[in-house]
């Protein structure tokens, strides 16, 4: 709705319609209602997300193989983390993470990946479609990796042990570290700026 100073305002908050006096608010000609509405707020534990994972996959692991990517947020950022295989080019993991958190994804099938991060903050979910989709409300920022993962097995060579054929060698193990600087912008220089629509 159309903003009126020193007036009585109607505004929308996620699905529900208020009024607030002018002077509480801010002209923001960036976004509109429509980028908000049938969003809800909501909250995460750390970790894996499990009940609304946009990814096409999920949560896919090989047990036989113990490697991992360490994911960690300095004291400025929540994040929400998606790790994609680029040979299919599909969402494996989708994680949360607080701020000044870590968290370690393992046992992740052999190949070579990207990852898209938001950060931000104050998680907002949306179901559309049968499809589910979070991003933050406040100051969402979003990038992408510009250098794969590799997280193939070197040197990899196959021995039996008590009957059983398993594959050996180098297991590589990656650790990432997210966080943004007083000027807002990402301390990580190998990820690009995206949209929100190139990140969904």
């Amino acid at each position: 709705n159309k903003f009126i100073e020193n007036s009585w305002c109607e505004v929308v908050f996620y699905n529900e319609i208020g009024w607030v006096y002018s002077d509480f608010l801010t002209p923001d000609s960036i976004h509109q209602p429509s980028d908000y509405y049938g969003w809800q707020s909501t909250s995460f534990n750390d970790g894996i997300l499990k009940n609304c994972n946009n990814c096409s996959i999920g949560v896919k692991n090989d047990e036989i193989i113990n490697n991992s990517i360490i994911i960690q947020t300095g004291l400025n950022t929540e994040i929400l983390f998606y790790l994609i295989n680029n040979m299919f080019d599909e969402c494996y993991y989708g994680v949360y993470l607080r701020r000044n958190s870590h968290f370690e994804l393992k046992n992740i099938p052999e190949g070579n990946y990207y990852y898209k991060v938001i950060y931000g903050s104050e998680p907002i979910i949306k179901s559309e479609n049968g499809i589910c989709k979070i991003k933050f409300l406040s100051n969402p920022i979003y990038e992408k990796s510009t250098e794969l993962l590799d997280l193939n097995i070197k040197d990899k060579h196959v021995e039996s042990s008590l009957g059983v054929w398993r594959n050996y060698g180098f297991i590589p193990s990656i650790s990432l570290m997210f966080d943004i600087n007083s000027d807002g912008v990402s301390t990580d220089t190998k990820q690009i700026a995206i949209s929100e629509e190139q990140f969904f």
